[in-house]
């Protein structure tokens, strides 16, 4: 294994690791490092670890709600995936037929709304008893059907025109709007993410090729990263979670609108 194959396993890894922890999309981490180092098309080459260690996800996901089946939080499930894998293909066309500086301040400006969504959910928080907010909460998927197509699409398109998945956007809108506490919003947002990811995959085979070259060797990091991120989620504070969430808003955020006025 010669060094730059080995780099590129380890920033898989570190991707997979957090989309593991927060459902935040791979390529979150593997975008932004691809293209300050200088590896070309850096999304193309993201799509396909984006694509494997989300449906890797799937083995953490779809016994959640098994488990939970009688609460019927596998119809938001099924909602968000079918959302998501209806628009991310056309997200990436979006993202190749716009100028490229437009669409990057478009989804830093997405990121710093859903950044500021989650800070006022907080101070929603601060009215609730602290033993409790660890706690699942349920939520109607009836009465939320229409806000979990909403959210899919328009997150599941985000994710498209970046060579992410989408969920860092996601998990604030659905916290934030549908009550869930943060640890369901991952569940869900990994399932949504599912379905955009193989569907941005399919985008980008049809504008552009998939480098393999890069993406290979990135996937097999996402997807072992992705298995200690999972693990490492149910284990963690739902404080914790939204921390890193936040933290990642900003560093998308950011990222996106230096890219959009200074790359």
């Amino acid at each position: 294994m010669n060094m730059e194959v080995l780099g590129l396993f380890l920033l898989g890894a570190a991707g997979g690791l957090l989309n593991g922890f927060i459902a935040s999309g791979a390529g979150v981490i593997i975008v932004p490092i691809m293209v300050l180092i200088g590896y070309p098309q850096a999304d193309q080459a993201s799509s396909l670890a984006v694509a494997v260690s989300c449906w890797a996800a799937l083995f953490y996901v779809i016994p959640y709600y098994i488990r939970n089946y009688r609460d019927e939080e596998w119809i938001c499930a099924v909602t968000l995936f079918i959302a998501g894998a209806s628009v991310g293909h056309l997200g990436v066309a979006f993202g190749q037929q716009m100028p490229l500086n437009l669409s990057r301040l478009m989804l830093a400006f997405f990121a710093f709304v859903c950044l500021d969504v989650l800070s006022r959910h907080e101070r929603k928080l601060k009215h609730i008893a602290p033993e409790l907010l660890d706690q699942p909460v349920w939520t109607n998927p009836q009465a939320n059907l229409v806000k979990y197509a909403f959210f899919g699409s328009l997150t599941g398109f985000l994710g498209g025109m970046v060579g992410s998945a989408g969920g860092l956007v996601l998990l604030p809108l659905l916290v934030h709007f549908t009550g869930m506490r943060v640890k369901q919003a991952v569940y869900a947002c990994l399932a949504m993410m599912a379905g955009s990811s193989v569907s941005a995959l399919y985008g980008q085979a049809q504008y552009a090729a998939i480098n393999f070259e890069l993406g290979i060797p990135l996937a097999a990091g996402a997807v072992v990263g992705g298995f200690f991120g999972c693990i490492g989620m149910k284990m963690a504070s739902e404080k914790s979670i939204r921390l890193l969430v936040k933290l990642f808003l900003s560093e998308l955020g950011l990222f996106m609108l230096a890219w959009g006025l200074l790359l």
